[in-house]
């Protein structure tokens, strides 16, 4: 009966502690989709040419995700990683 007791108790710590985390990453940053403004077309209209894309430039690799200008050429870096990049 009181090894069923401290594995109850176990389970319980474990779930406080999953929740106090989740909940901690919750609080550090907001979602990436609220961080992303809203469409301006007048920001975008005139661009004819790759070269004006203000916006940054990605490429999915089998190594994680490329994005141009800012991680190390042709090197990926895992996709949990690029909201904070």
């Amino acid at each position: 009966m009181a090894a069923s007791k401290a594995r109850l108790l176990v389970v319980i710590f474990i779930a406080q502690l999953l929740v106090t985390i989740l909940t901690v990453s919750a609080q550090i940053s907001p979602p990436l989709r609220s961080r992303i403004s809203k469409p301006d077309p007048k920001k975008y209209q005139a661009i004819r040419d790759e070269q004006d894309w203000q916006n940054p430039k990605i490429f999915v690799r089998p190594t994680g995700i490329e994005v141009i200008g800012i991680t190390p050429l042709a090197q990926g870096i895992p996709a949990e990683s690029v909201p904070d990049v």
